[in-house]
């Protein structure tokens, strides 16, 4: 009786892509596993090697959908199906167009049955590789961290595998095309995390058919994205009953290049606890809604027309209940996506002594002296 199940998901593939992915399972040295391949849209040359594949191994089960319904619905699909199996204990799920190395499931397997019952999710080293096959590095320089560093940034990414019983806990795969991402927020909110220090999976950066290259190269992709990083970091954090750390106030008079510029450096920080109050001082309140294509769940709107960078402050300030506050400008100089962790943490090692940290001209000040001193506020 297998007690790993497998989910595949496949959509639109190159065959060779999809044959060598599937043999790698296929080819594990731990035999007994289940492997399920959602075709979530049938292609006739996916369907082709599907099935071809399935007719030699009798461990792999074949579910297919006519259309497609992305991939949080085919993942959905797929381990309900392994659910309903008695026997499955261990889960993970694997791409289309990576490569699995012959130790891949036993390693992880093994991790997880000789670990402490609090360890629900282990993870290792991946090889990238170009599309064409050449190398580009390791993952093992960005990933072994604790579980708390995930609400920073995705530090698991493709090789893992998890518990069975901490997996029903969590809940279904949600929030595509983050939808990896937000799964480890939310189990690792159950169980420990570990790290295995072996390269298992050889993965292919922006293959041609991938999400990831669709998203790199189309802008509204690239923004619906990073609405969804952001979105499932807030959940998180809403979960852990973490507050937001800055307030940041953003004046705009136009949607110029500039403004719309400025804003995306904003939200391609690397830096996430924070809030945008943009305050829209053009008449009828047009820069917000030529901007509105931008969406993030970290903006507020705000329309107060004509008012003055004084006015502003003034009348903003009592929106500043987070530890930290910016008044932000569209004028300064390029921002780099280290710009407002350098002056957060500056301002977190010294809270009670340091009242501004200033970096090539913002300035990001302690609330609790900028309330008590506002005068001195430039």
């Amino acid at each position: 009786m297998p007690d790993v199940g497998i989910v595949l998901p496949v959509y639109v593939q190159r065959k060779d892509y999809l044959r060598t992915a599937i043999r790698s399972i296929r080819n594990q040295l731990y035999r007994n596993f289940k492997l399920v391949i959602v075709i979530d849209g049938i292609t006739p040359e996916v369907q082709q090697v599907v099935n071809q594949e399935a007719k030699r191994d009798k461990r792999i089960k074949v579910i297919a959908y006519t259309q497609n319904k992305g991939t949080e619905h085919a993942l959905n699909v797929g381990f309900n199906h392994l659910n309903r199996m008695k026997g499955i204990r261990y889960l993970t799920w694997v791409a289309s167009d990576n490569i699995y190395h012959k130790h891949f499931i036993k390693v992880l397997r093994n991790n997880l049955r000789r670990s402490p019952g609090s360890v629900g999710l282990a993870y290792s080293i991946m090889k990238l590789i170009r599309s064409s096959g050449e190398f580009i590095s390791y993952t093992k320089n960005w990933q072994n961290h604790p579980k708390e560093k995930l609400l920073d940034y995705n530090f698991i990414y493709g090789s893992f595998m998890y518990k069975k019983k901490y997996a029903a806990i969590a809940g279904p795969y949600q929030h595509s095309p983050v939808e990896d991402y937000d799964y480890w927020l939310r189990l690792a909110e159950h169980c420990d995390v570990k790290y295995v220090p072996r390269t298992l999976v050889t993965y292919r950066m922006f293959a041609p058919l991938s999400n990831s290259i669709k998203i790199k190269r189309d802008p509204v992709s690239f923004r619906f994205n990073r609405y969804k990083y952001q979105l499932v970091k807030q959940l998180a954090r809403t979960r852990r009953g973490i507050a937001t750390e800055t307030s940041i106030i953003f004046p705009v008079h136009d949607a110029s290049e500039n403004t719309i510029y400025r804003l995306e450096e904003l939200l391609n920080q690397d830096y996430s606890n924070y809030r945008i109050l943009l305050i829209d001082t053009s008449p009828g309140a047009v820069v917000t809604e030529a901007i509105r294509n931008i969406p993030d769940p970290r903006i507020d709107y705000v329309s107060v027309p004509s008012a003055t960078a004084q006015d502003i402050r003034q009348s903003t300030i009592h929106y500043a209940t987070t530890p930290f506050v910016m008044f932000y400008s569209s004028h300064y100089s390029t921002m780099k996506s280290d710009y407002i962790e350098n002056m957060a943490v500056s301002l977190r090692q010294s809270p009670y002594t340091l009242e501004v940290a200033e970096f090539e001209n913002n300035k990001l000040y302690s609330t609790a002296n900028l309330h008590s001193s506002y005068s001195g506020v430039t």
